[in-house]
């Protein structure tokens, strides 16, 4: 496992956008190391001009040594092709004039006014090509259609005077190599693609605004942050060019450079990464060479590497003092998010019922462990069998529970509610609201008076007691596997039947295929609290284990369920666990293989776990599985802990 720098803690999903820079590109490759190195997965991706090169190629799978050694064969000067003669009217006699006097002291105005630009960009889109046809096993020209993570490119039309968006949502039978010429015609430099699309940046040099468009709306079940990559070059304010070229090329770069520098003070929600990219412009391809390739790409690791040691002064920096969540998933996340933040030491709940207990256990065992105070107050006994299990279950992990018969104050969270600096509270709107589903984020120091009411509130409500923290701490321990192997061909209909065996095996992460493309965002999180759970239990993951809470208390933690299938090992359970082992370098885990079944697997999709992405906004059953899900699901964590039967003692 990869774990030899600190993990990101807010980037774990993002959408990542890539700034125009012409031959500075490089600078993204280290950047992206970096990054990747630190757990950051991109949801989506865009970028213009040699931003679109490196979307394009992270939207078709390339990791970063890939991206490196592609730019190590990389010849820049090759790409710059002799420019076509353009279908022109026939000129006039004093443009004739004109372009003669030209060649003698303006070449490079009579080069641009005879065919639109110094260069032809067919160079660049035929090398695209050949990277993109060496990460997929579709035919080229690869189609936006074709990439397995959203991907945007941005150009400029010269007819519409507008952005041309070329992307996996609108333009999905688009060649992809095509619009990446398309998005990096620097006017000028390149002639515009078919007499139309030029330079991307000169409209829209950072192109985030493609991730608050309409198909990016809350029904969207992507990510929530944007990631930018942006290029600085040292230039003087008092250097003036020298010669009519230098006045050209600085015109150019002035374009290209100076787009983004506005949209990135427009733009406050956008977390910025700014690399340092010396006195290297945009248009140096002819002086490009590898010492110059190397050096980028090192200024982009240490740019990264900075932001991401300061992560949470960078996320601080750009959020507003409260935010709307939408829906359970955002609400979890953000919850684990303030956890990871604080160092929490007291938790107070308010709510009707727990069914927010299945969804963040792993989150309630780490605070049970690290001795958080957990405190809830809840609505009156509950008749549901789940949610009598539920409260079982966080009495034994030490929760100190309190019930009442009068109407709460609220729905929601507070996060260590008695300090003054690091307060938070998530609070669920009414039922009837306006906005249904959602919730408030609070953050001292801008809203502690908000939340020292609601504070003040619930306790009005409580009766005065003394409160403790958890009394044992409960410990992970390894169990035989015929404990979870009967209770699963018991309990699971489709297990149930003759000819079906159930057994725990070690299996390869890339054997495994996914039946959803997008695992929830908030249950990524907390895979790695659990990874590290059984590497202090030294038990191999995700062997079959159980949470032993105190003397006669325990439940079981359910493997990753797999059914062998038409030559298949298919996940119908564990998907996020097998998504964070392939992200993280994992090769191989223990877990649960059905063979000879008969029953049809519930969902028709079929994805690679390298084509998985992490939701970062709340997602439902259709949203993961499409449309034809079977509503009469396994059911496999209800199996293996029947809310009749488990912790019946607690």
């Amino acid at each position: 496992m990869r774990t030899a720098k600190p993990q990101t803690r807010f980037f774990q999903t993002c959408f990542g956008v890539f700034q125009g820079g012409g031959c500075r590109g490089a600078a993204f490759v280290g950047a992206i190391e970096e990054a990747k190195a630190r757990g950051v997965d991109f949801a989506g991706v865009a970028g213009a001009s040699a931003g679109s090169i490196v979307a394009a190629l992270l939207g078709a799978g390339a990791t970063p040594e890939y991206m490196r050694n592609a730019l190590k064969g990389l010849v820049f000067p090759d790409l710059l092709e002799p420019p076509d003669l353009p279908a022109r009217e026939k000129a006039s006699i004093g443009e004739r004039i004109a372009l003669f006097l030209a060649r003698g002291r303006m070449p490079e105005a009579a080069q641009i006014w005879k065919f639109h630009g110094l260069y032809s960009s067919a160079g660049l889109e035929k090398w695209m090509n050949l990277r993109l046809a060496e990460l997929l096993p579709a035919k080229p020209p690869i189609k936006f259609h074709d990439l397995p993570t959203p991907t945007y490119v941005i150009a400029a039309d010269i007819f519409t005077n507008d952005v041309k968006t070329f992307s996996s949502f609108e333009t999905e039978t688009d060649d992809v190599a095509f619009a990446v010429r398309c998005s990096c015609s620097i006017p000028g430099f390149f002639q515009p693609v078919i007499g139309r699309y030029i330079d991307g940046g000169v409209l829209s040099n950072l192109p985030s605004f493609v991730f608050s468009r309409p198909e990016f709306d809350q029904s969207r079940p992507l990510a929530n942050r944007v990631l930018a990559f942006t290029l600085a070059q040292k230039r003087s304010a008092d250097t003036q060019p020298q010669t009519r070229s230098d006045l050209f090329r600085a015109t150019v770069n002035t374009v290209v450079d100076g787009a983004s520098a506005i949209q990135t003070r427009l733009i406050q929600s956008v977390h910025e990464i700014r690399i340092d990219t010396g006195e290297i412009q945009a248009t140096d391809f002819d002086k490009m060479d590898e010492k110059k390739t190397n050096w980028l790409i090192e200024q982009g690791g240490k740019a990264a590497d900075a932001f991401f040691r300061d992560e949470l002064g960078q996320v601080r920096a750009s959020s507003v003092p409260s935010n709307i969540l939408n829906g359970d998933d955002e609400v979890y996340t953000s919850l684990a998010e303030t956890l990871d933040e604080l160092g929490t030491e007291r938790v107070v709940i308010s709510d009707l019922q727990t069914r927010w207990a299945y969804s963040i256990f792993p989150t309630l065992l780490a605070w049970s462990i690290r001795g958080v105070r957990l405190e809830l107050v809840l609505g009156a006994a509950p008749t549901d069998d789940h949610e009598r299990y539920r409260r079982r279950l966080l009495a034994a992990l030490g929760a100190n529970i309190e019930y009442v018969e009068k109407t709460l104050p609220f729905r929601g969270f507070l996060v260590n509610p008695d300090d003054q600096a690091l307060a938070r509270a998530i609070v669920f709107t009414p039922e009837g609201a306006a906005q249904p589903g959602t919730a408030l984020r609070y953050e001292a120091p801008f809203d502690l008076p908000v939340i020292q009411s609601l504070s003040v509130a619930l306790d009005n409500l409580r009766k005065p007691q003394a409160v403790s923290g958890p009394g044992s701490t409960p410990q992970i321990v390894g169990v035989a596997e015929q404990q979870v192997m009967e209770r699963l061909k018991r309990n699971v209909k489709a297990y149930s039947t003759s000819g079906v065996k159930v057994a725990m095996e070690t299996l390869k992460i890339g054997e495994m295929i996914s039946l959803t493309r997008l695992v929830r965002g908030y249950k990524y999180k907390q895979i790695r609290s659990l990874f590290e759970l059984f590497g202090t239990a030294k038990l191999e993951c995700f062997e079959t284990a159980e949470v032993r809470y105190a003397p006669g208390l325990s439940t079981l933690i359910t493997p990753p369920v797999l059914e062998y299938t038409g030559d298949c090992y298919v996940l119908v359970q564990g998907n996020t666990r097998a998504a964070f082992c392939y992200k993280n370098g994992i090769e191989e885990m223990r877990c649960c293989v059905v063979r000879g079944l008969v029953t049809p697997l519930p969902s028709d999709q079929r994805i690679e776990l390298r084509n998985v992405l992490i939701g970062g906004r709340t997602l439902s059953v259709e949203d993961r599985y499409g449309s034809g899900i079977d509503k009469d699901y396994r059911a496999i964590e209800w199996a293996t802990h029947p809310p009749k039967e488990t912790l019946l003692n607690a």
